[in-house]
């Protein structure tokens, strides 16, 4: 697993080791600050995802259409392509250093705000990934349900030649701001096509 990665629009450490031992930093809540002077705005957007009806990427899957280029595309299951089998996220991530075992802390699923836009100080999101081949280029995405993107960073998964290993990719994120209530989602994805997804929920409570 590689730790080289670019970053655009927030401050992260990307694929990192999680901290040894014990947590490092202190807990973190759920809830997200109001934004003040934090990382800069994300301004990329995507358009809403129109389905092809027939096969049309590389990989045999099925191309979304979005303003991104190139666009994302599903993979269908093959006996060489990727395969996700897992995407959390988390307020922690705590591996064993003699074991490489990892323990999740606080998973969730919904992010609650006073106002909006506002920053999260500090999550964790984690995808594992099987059948992988040599050095799989993969990167994480984090977007609302209007298509505007949040986060990218790229990095690349390797097994270790045993294709029926499991992977796990670690990234911490710092000061993931968000500007829209509803539905986000996390992707990984490897070059142009999708591996998965996941989803969480941002709510503004209060008055």
């Amino acid at each position: 697993m590689s730790t080289k990665a670019s970053s655009r629009d927030q401050s992260i450490s990307p694929f990192s080791p999680a901290p040894s031992g014990t947590a490092a930093g202190g807990g973190v809540t759920r809830g997200c600050a109001p934004a003040g002077a934090g990382p800069p705005k994300a301004s990329a957007k995507h358009r809403a995802r129109e389905r092809t009806d027939e096969p049309n990427d590389e990989h045999g899957g099925y191309t979304l259409g979005m303003n991104s280029r190139p666009p994302i595309s599903f993979l269908r299951p093959t006996l060489d392509a990727p395969v996700c089998v897992a995407i959390v996220i988390c307020n922690e991530i705590i591996e064993d250093k003699r074991t490489s075992n990892k323990t999740l802390v606080g998973l969730f699923n919904s992010v609650g705000v006073s106002a909006l836009p506002a920053t999260h100080p500090r999550l964790f999101l984690l995808a594992s990934l099987t059948n992988v081949h040599g050095d799989l280029p993969v990167s994480f995405s984090v977007r609302s349900h209007s298509g505007r993107e949040l986060l990218r960073v790229e990095g690349s998964a390797n097994s270790g030649g045993d294709p029926l290993a499991v992977v796990d990719l670690v990234l911490e994120v710092l000061g993931l701001t968000v500007h829209e209530e509803g539905v986000h989602f996390v992707d990984v994805l490897s070059g142009d096509s999708l591996l998965g997804s996941r989803r969480f929920t941002v709510t503004r409570q209060g008055g």
